[in-house]
């Protein structure tokens, strides 16, 4: 998967000649380039990566098989081993970590820009509205 991004981003190789060398035709080549870009660019996989060192082992082991390498949910047990229960739910843990993750990023990205919450607005009209 790198190497054919690599090829086609990168190295700007046509699909037509990665395609050649990989004895398939350039549509497959195009859908697959596609696909890979939607699974990198999802906010899914951005999460994984970046919280990869806030998971335990388990954790860790599935977020990297499943969300990072894209494998099915019948590979992630069968390479790492776990049963399939606690395959699952470390799944929803992972996931659940980076929603928790990606809502701390919102809430410190709005407290440092300053940008007004609800509450605030609230209480300047309030304010203006006393010192009238």
């Amino acid at each position: 998967d790198r190497n054919l991004l690599r090829a086609v981003l990168i190295y700007n190789q046509p699909t037509k000649v990665v395609a050649e060398i990989n004895r398939t035709s350039p549509s497959s080549v195009r859908y697959r380039v596609r696909k890979l870009i939607e699974r990198i660019s999802s906010p899914q996989f951005v999460g994984a990566a970046r919280g990869l060192m806030f998971f335990n082992e388990e954790q860790a082991a599935v977020a990297r098989y499943y969300i990072l390498q894209g494998k099915s949910l019948r590979d992630t047990v069968a390479t790492t081993g776990l049963p399939y229960h606690s395959v699952r739910k470390a799944l929803s843990e992972v996931n659940g970590i980076i929603d928790g993750l990606a809502c701390s990023q919102k809430k410190s990205s709005l407290l440092l820009r300053g940008t007004p919450n609800r509450d605030s607005l609230r209480f300047e009209s309030l304010h203006q509205e006393h010192w009238r």
